[in-house]
């Protein structure tokens, strides 16, 4: 039987951020419980404020990721990348650190930073997407209508031009949102929540920092599902109960199986960046195959050759022998994915941003990044992206921040 939502989630213990529809693999049954209990929570919103239960915040597609506060162990302001938290950690107080640590666009990126975020008041330290500092929003026509826009990674951020939002991110040198909040009492021994207080949130403004909260505001009442929407989310989730339920022993046993968990995670990543997420028999033990036949290719002794071919026809047979209920597990997963789909066409219709992606030929209609859910106690957090849309893409795009 499937526990209460926050029952199960105080006992989760995988603090690790992964796709919803994942985690079947990662934690087992546990994970289909968490996966389905999310999405309940998430449908729920639509209807009620469910912040009780779960914070639920937008994945912008900022870059870079900047960390700043006050160091707990000299008192001074710093700005960072995650190598804030290298062996060798590069933090920076100066202008002359962000030289010496950094190079590239990334320079004038955190000494614009610098400038400004001090004004902010920030008293511990939080971490936020960087979306724009001054130069980066231009006037862009889209479809015949006048947009501000800016594009800090792949999408195009679009705001209606004239409008008070418009004016508001224009008039600004740096806009940032935040995620996540960090407490300690030294730099090596912080530990991370998601989100920032309402109450730090509505201080951290100035006329200079376009600054906001990567929360999503309260859906009640704003979006609805139609009838449609409703029967197949109402038969997804029935059908993943059920799944799950038949399926915990196998589940729980491939959660400890590293060498089946692990070509299966590297499978559904080669999925994605091929365009797919038809998982299959057919195609998992022919990855397999290539895979190791590659490996095989590499190896010159013939010792070592014939000792890696006895593997990897273990693991075609080890795979054979769990046909049926890998079979069945790849079809919770798809309903799962499908479920997620749903709740991510929906939400991406709350919001004042309009997104885009630039193309050969212009600019096409795109969504958010994605959107993360965790319980309120911090202990399990999922993210929610069209893998597809994204995933592939981060998997293939250059990355113009480190």
């Amino acid at each position: 039987m499937i526990k209460p939502f926050t029952t199960f989630l105080t006992e989760a213990k995988n603090t690790h951020i992964t796709h919803l529809e994942d985690d079947i693999f990662l934690s087992g049954y546990e994970g289909a419980v968490n996966s389905i209990n999310f999405a309940k929570a998430v449908i729920k919103a639509f209807s009620s404020d469910v912040s009780r239960q779960v914070n639920m915040s937008v994945k912008w597609d900022g870059a870079p990721a900047v960390i700043c506060g006050i160091n707990p162990e000299n008192g001074k302001f710093f700005v960072g990348t995650k190598s804030v938290f290298n062996k060798t950690p590069k933090i920076n107080y100066t202008k002359a650190d962000v030289r010496k640590n950094h190079s590239g666009g990334l320079v004038s990126k955190l000494e614009a930073c610098l400038d400004y975020l001090p004004d902010l008041g920030i008293k511990g330290i939080v971490q936020g997407d960087l979306l724009f500092t001054s130069g980066d929003i231009t006037d862009t026509t889209i479809d015949g209508k006048t947009y501000i826009t800016f594009t800090p990674n792949t999408i195009t951020y679009a705001v209606e031009k004239g409008t008070p939002l418009a004016k508001e991110l224009s008039g600004a040198s740096v806009g940032i949102v935040w995620h996540t909040t960090y407490n300690g009492k030294s730099m090596d021994s912080l530990s991370s929540s998601p989100g920032i207080s309402p109450r730090s949130m509505s201080k951290m403004k100035t006329s200079n920092v376009w600054s906001d909260d990567a929360r999503m505001k309260n859906m009640a009442g704003t979006v609805t599902f139609t009838k449609s929407e409703t029967n197949t989310l109402n038969s997804l989730m029935t059908k993943a109960e059920t799944d799950s339920s038949r399926l915990k022993g196998f589940l729980n046993f491939l959660q400890n199986n590293d060498t089946m968990r692990t070509y299966i995670e590297t499978y559904i990543n080669s999925m994605v960046r091929a365009g797919s997420t038809d998982l299959n028999m057919d195609s998992l033990l022919a990855f397999v195959e290539e895979r190791e036949n590659s490996a095989i290719n590499k190896l010159k002794r013939e010792t070592a050759i014939e000792a890696r071919k006895e593997k990897l026809k273990e693991i075609i047979n080890t795979f054979n022998s769990y046909s049926s209920a890998l079979k069945a597990t790849f079809s919770l997963h798809k309903a799962l994915a499908e479920i997620k789909m749903i709740l991510i066409n929906k939400m991406n219709t709350v919001g004042s941003f309009s997104y885009f992606v630039k193309t050969d030929s212009g600019y096409r209609v795109t969504g958010q990044e994605g959107f993360v859910v965790a319980d309120v106690l911090g202990k399990k957090t999922m993210k929610l992206v069209d893998r597809l849309e994204f995933s592939r893409i981060n998997f293939t795009a250059s990355k113009n921040w480190v």
